[in-house]
């Protein structure tokens, strides 16, 4: 029956994981630009171009992640090695002082963009192949737990960010 995926632990705790990469995506998709133009003082139209690597990279990240994954069916190294690296990423850029390159924040935002592109598809195919092991029926309502819990990450973001930046500033919430 389709509701055990509701009494599942596991599914939960997936569904816990991945609002935090939805907290990441949602700050590369509307904060960056405002991060690399307010503390690396790029103009707007420079900072959108620099960040604008990010998605070009995780977009091909993605299709490669997505193979590997389905090739060595090694889901949770995958998506470990993609928060690791992803996180280590935005801690090197977060550290960059303020009169770095364009160069060189391109760099490394397109590196966050690479490494970030390896944690959404092996996790999607890790939390269904765990939802369809409970319960063949459920899958849609494992899903559901995470549409569910998804929004919390963004309302995190929207009413935490503006405070943790001016209380202690943009490297901080990076």
């Amino acid at each position: 029956e389709g509701r055990r995926v509701y009494r599942s632990p596991r599914l939960w705790l997936l569904s816990t994981v991945i609002v935090f990469w939805s907290l990441t995506y949602v700050t590369v998709s509307a904060y960056v630009p405002t991060f690399l133009a307010q503390h690396h003082h790029l103009s707007p139209a420079r900072a959108a171009a620099v960040t604008s690597y990010f998605w070009l990279v995780f977009t091909v990240s993605v299709f490669i992640s997505g193979w590997l994954s389905d090739r060595l069916r090694v889901r949770k190294t995958i998506i470990a090695f993609g928060g690791l690296t992803t996180g280590a990423c935005f801690i090197y850029g977060a550290s960059l002082p303020a009169d770095s390159s364009e160069i060189t924040l391109t760099l490394v935002w397109s590196m966050t963009g690479f490494f970030a592109g390896f944690i959404y598809p092996a996790w999607c195919a890790m939390y269904s192949e765990t939802a369809e092991s409970i319960s063949p029926h459920g899958v849609a309502r494992a899903f559901g737990i995470t549409a569910t819990l998804s929004p919390i990450a963004g309302l995190f973001l929207n009413l935490g960010l503006p405070q943790v930046v001016d209380i202690w500033g943009w490297a901080t919430w990076m």
